[in-house]
Parts: C-alpha cells; sequence; structure tokens
C-alpha cells in the first residue's frame, strides 16, 4: 500500500509541475491526454522501480554482513 502511495504521489507531483509548465511558462497548447499518457508512464516506473530495489534489498546479492571478509590476519608462514 506504501507503495502504490508514493507512486501516487509522485505521478500526482510530475502531473502538476508537467501541467503548469507547459500552460503558464511555454504557452503550449497540447490536449490533456498527453498528459495523463506521461503520468501513466511515471506512475508506471516509480512504482516498478521501488519493487525491483525491494526485490535487490531483500534478495543474498547485497547482504555483506553475514560473510568475513577473506583476508590474511596472521603472520606469513614461510
Amino acid at each position: 500500500m506504501n507503495d502504490i502511495f508514493v507512486a501516487l504521489l509522485s505521478s500526482l507531483l510530475f502531473f502538476i509541475i508537467n501541467f503548469c509548465e507547459s500552460k503558464f511558462l511555454k504557452k503550449d497548447k497540447r490536449a490533456i491526454q498527453s498528459y495523463f499518457k506521461e503520468t501513466i508512464y511515471v506512475f508506471i516506473s516509480v512504482y516498478l522501480g521501488i519493487f525491483i530495489f525491494e526485490r535487490l534489498v531483500s534478495s543474498s546479492l547485497f547482504d555483506y554482513q553475514k560473510s568475513s571478509p577473506p583476508a590474511f590476519v596472521d603472520g606469513p608462514e614461510f
């Protein structure tokens, strides 16, 4: 639920900034469908990014603390 909330908030913020930029700064006359299409792309990419990040962190790929580094700590034996 938290992931969807973050993705929705990010896409809503993107929509507001993109809409205000094109209407007030660039004076662009675009259709509203293009704004929604870009907002859906942002929502999907943010949600997939959070999903992949959580899977990588929970996997053993980034599990550095459990294994000790292979280092020689004694004197040389020659």
